[in-house]
């Protein structure tokens, strides 16, 4: 028995040996040359991949950039327009209500025409719009001709943006009207302009009457009006007027306003 076991073995052996050389050779075929070409086949792919993400990115990255310079670009054109946009409005607008009230009482005085009235102006929130109201009286035709040029100065002003009405008689004519206009609330550099204002020129020529009269202490300012109605000011006191601060003085019996600086 034992002889034939060893007679199998030995018969055996050679096959035994081929068939582990083989799975042997199978093995370090497969770790030295199979996986490391599939290795190699899978971190080239990788690379393949990366390399096209990075060619994708780099595109998307260069899109971006040139769309970032691009808006860049607009928003400094729009920027450039903005500002020439607000030049150009500039140029067209008064810089404050004494400027606007000078353009019109020298418009008027050509056309000879009466400036019976000036309201109160009357702004629009958050704007630079400003309706005044006025009344005014001469012959028809000058009346049109003050019209004509006011509206057509470089300073536009506005007839039309509110219900005027005229009234005739015979060849004589008074127009009652809201002009309005882009008025700024710019104050003059020049200090002469700026500390002493004459506060009959504000008012206009709706003042019928101007009295003074002394009391505690206090001199007093009465305003009559055309139309009827007064205020009462008092020497020293602070008047705000298109948000800037002046202070009420009496000099030669005429009264005058002078700039605050904040």
């Amino acid at each position: 028995m034992k002889l034939i076991k060893e007679f199998e073995v030995q018969e055996y052996k050679d096959k035994i040996v081929i068939t582990l050389g083989f799975a042997i050779f199978i093995i370090l075929l497969y770790l030295l040359f199979y996986k490391p070409i599939i290795n190699w086949y899978e971190k080239k792919e990788e690379y393949r991949e990366y390399n096209l993400k990075s060619i994708k990115e780099s595109k998307i990255f260069e899109a971006g950039e040139q769309r970032y310079k691009r808006l860049e670009e607009e928003l400094l054109n729009e920027e450039k327009e903005n500002k020439e946009t607000l030049k150009e409005l500039e140029n067209k607008s008064f810089k404050n209500i004494v400027a606007f009230e000078k353009n019109v009482d020298d418009m008027a005085k050509k056309n000879s025409i009466l400036i019976e009235t000036i309201g109160r102006i009357e702004r629009v929130v958050e704007t630079d719009k400003s309706y005044i109201p006025y009344i005014v009286s001469g012959e028809i035709d000058d009346i049109n001709r003050f019209v004509k040029e006011l509206e057509e100065g470089e300073q536009k002003i506005s007839f039309s943006e509110t219900t005027s009405q005229l009234d005739i008689t015979q060849s004589k004519g008074r127009l009652t009207c809201k002009l309005s206009a882009n008025i700024l609330e710019k104050i003059e550099e020049d200090k002469e302009k700026v500390e002493e204002l004459n506060f009959k020129k504000i008012l206009g020529y709706g003042v019928k009457d101007i009295k003074f009269l002394k009391y505690n202490e206090k001199e007093y300012i009465i305003i009559k009006y055309r139309n009827g109605s007064k205020d009462i000011y008092f020497q020293g006191e602070i008047l705000d007027i298109d948000g800037i601060k002046y202070e009420i003085f009496i000099k030669n019996r005429e009264i005058y306003l002078k700039y605050l600086k904040n």
